[in-house]
């Protein structure tokens, strides 16, 4: 370092404790910068504490909710299985159907229209008034 620039050096200290000799409220006012540094890192770790406190709560509502939607899922399992035993015998009634009248039961009924019906039972020919009487 060169002379100019001691000189500047030690005018700038000698300076710094004028001000503070004059003035020593100025040094209780960096003192309390501390503190402000302090309750800062406090509320720091007060936020990352509640943050981790929120996520453990969502955390096992997620995992609570997860379990419900497994547990909904087998129950719809369940339905569509009993679903699936109801329609099996709906396939089996029809089949045995099939095998007794020779034919599809749900296929037109075109083919039983062109027989003529039993005796005593009303036509289309009869009039409506007939039908009502014994």
């Amino acid at each position: 370092m060169d002379r100019l620039t001691a000189f500047v050096a030690i005018n700038h200290l000698r300076l710094r404790l004028d001000i503070i000799q004059k003035y020593p409220h100025l040094l209780e006012s960096d003192a309390m910068a501390t503190p402000k540094l302090q309750g800062l890192a406090e509320a720091m770790k007060k936020l990352e504490h509640g943050l981790e406190d929120g996520a453990g709560k969502l955390l096992a509502k997620i995992e609570t909710v997860g379990s419900r939607g497994h547990a909904a899922i087998a129950k719809g399992h369940q339905k569509m299985d009993s679903s699936a035993a109801i329609v099996a015998e709906i396939e089996t009634f029809v089949s045995a159907l099939e095998g007794a009248n020779g034919g599809d039961p749900l296929d037109d009924s075109s083919s039983t229209s062109d027989q003529s019906p039993p005796a005593g039972h009303p036509t289309s020919a009869e009039p409506a008034a007939s039908w009502g009487q014994k």
